[in-house]
């Protein structure tokens, strides 16, 4: 379901291929694999936020996906719904993502660093999670310890 609300963001906003690419399934499964042996100490939760390991930063926030563009770094990331039937990874700036996002009914999802050394997932309960020193100190600075 979500693939097909992003597809939709996407033609809505008239985005082109280069501003939000869907990975291939095979690269994307490997993906995947490789950031949840980073970030969770499970190969395959449900709810990957309840499954990240070392130093964490959360919160609850409105409309969270509002600050992306601030709070991620300004380049491409992965973003990756987290719906289990859903096995999509996306290549993306955090202001495009915010803005497919904007145009969607909420759903879970996380913006992964393209180095795998941060991860920001929003929950279904409208949480911030975030993991990784570059998106906890953005988090800190935004929205407070």
């Amino acid at each position: 379901m979500e693939a097909q609300w992003i597809k939709s963001a996407v033609i809505a906003l008239n985005l082109s291929q280069e501003g939000i690419r869907q990975l291939p399934v095979d690269e994307s499964e490997k993906l995947k694999a490789s950031i949840k042996g980073t970030f969770l100490d499970l190969a395959d939760p449900q709810w990957w936020s309840e499954h990240l390991i070392g130093q964490q930063w959360a919160q609850q926030v409105e409309d969270a996906w509002k600050y992306l563009p601030v709070l991620c770094p300004d380049e491409k990331v992965w973003f990756i719904p987290l719906d289990g039937r859903c096995s999509a990874i996306y290549e993306s700036a955090p202001s495009l993502i915010s803005s497919v996002l904007g145009e969607c009914p909420a759903f879970e999802y996380a913006l992964v660093g393209k180095s795998l050394d941060w991860i920001l997932i929003e929950n279904h309960h409208n949480c911030l999670i975030g993991c990784g020193h570059a998106i906890t100190r953005r988090l800190v600075d935004e929205f407070g310890s």
